[in-house]
């Protein structure tokens, strides 16, 4: 998985140190996913006015240290860039979340719709979504029967993420 390890030459300094400080207190690369994908949510605004970096300029580091607020493909680009900096593998997926179901109890999925989001490989468990853009619904890994629960990276036991979104990795 070192593919998914690789990062542009263009990212500055700053990027790797930040996220060397969100993470310094964690020790599994579950818990440093956890600990981006909080601090991208609580520190982060999102808009739907989206803004692109200033020629020359790293998006990622543009969105972190000047834009502030913008779209989710900022949010997933930043926790996956974040986590390749502290040796986690990450992707960014981006695809359609659910939609709304309408009145004949299907679900509507428009442009409006698009979504990125990010997954982060663990050996023994393959990929696992996070999401990092305040605008949507954390991923809820709670299970309500505790007959289907399955072993999760920390070593608690859960089921699979019930927001189910469908996409490609990118």
């Amino acid at each position: 998985k070192t593919k998914y390890l690789q990062l542009p030459s263009s990212v500055p300094d700053r990027v790797a140190k930040l996220a060397q400080t969100i993470t310094a207190a964690k020790t599994t690369p579950y818990d440093k996913a956890e600990a981006v994908e909080t601090y991208l949510r609580n520190t982060y605004k999102y808009s739907t006015v989206v803004k692109s970096a200033p020629h020359g300029r790293d998006p990622v580091d543009y969105f972190l240290f000047d834009l502030k607020a913008d779209f989710c493909e900022y949010f997933a680009s930043s926790m996956a860039v974040l986590l390749r900096e502290v040796g986690v593998p990450a992707r960014v997926v981006e695809g359609f979340t659910a939609g709304e179901l309408d009145i004949t109890t299907r679900y509507a999925v428009k442009e409006l719709n698009a979504h990125a989001w990010v997954e982060v490989y663990f050996p023994q468990y393959g990929w696992i979504e996070f999401e990092p853009t305040p605008s949507e619904l954390p991923i809820d890994r709670t299970d309500a029967s505790p007959t289907a629960a399955t072993p999760h990276p920390d070593g608690t036991a859960t089921t699979p993420a019930t927001r189910g979104p469908t996409g490609r990795t990118a």
